[in-house]
């Protein structure tokens, strides 16, 4: 009995990451929609990847690669979901924060 409710309070777990997700990015009607959060076909976007949230800091960095992020996570901040990061590449550190439905650069910022 034990194994059916820790399985159960798993699936309801995942079920509820999955809802505010797709909310934060205008999926369910419960988040902001704009023209940018459309494609072509009318339907809502779905979050970007990590990979190409990632691309984005990167293309920014010209030379630096994946393996110069310190610090890289996806965290649901105020009902949105936000890349955060820090990379490293040649003794200047950028501090990043992208939102994750359209890739909008949030935060940029270089310490020496």
């Amino acid at each position: 009995m034990k194994i059916k409710k820790r399985v159960l309070i798993a699936i309801i777990c995942a079920l509820t990451v999955l809802a505010g997700s797709l909310s934060s990015c205008g999926m369910l009607g419960g988040g902001a929609k704009s023209e940018g959060s459309r494609n072509k076909s009318g339907s809502s976007k779905e979050i970007i990847s990590d990979a190409e949230a990632m691309d984005l800091v990167l293309s920014r960095v010209p030379g630096a690669d994946a393996e110069d992020f310190t610090r890289f996570e996806k965290e649901l901040d105020d009902g949105h979901w936000i890349y955060h990061g820090e990379l490293l590449y040649q003794g200047i550190e950028y501090k990043f924060e992208i939102e994750a439905c359209d890739g909008n650069i949030l935060e940029w910022t270089l310490d020496n």
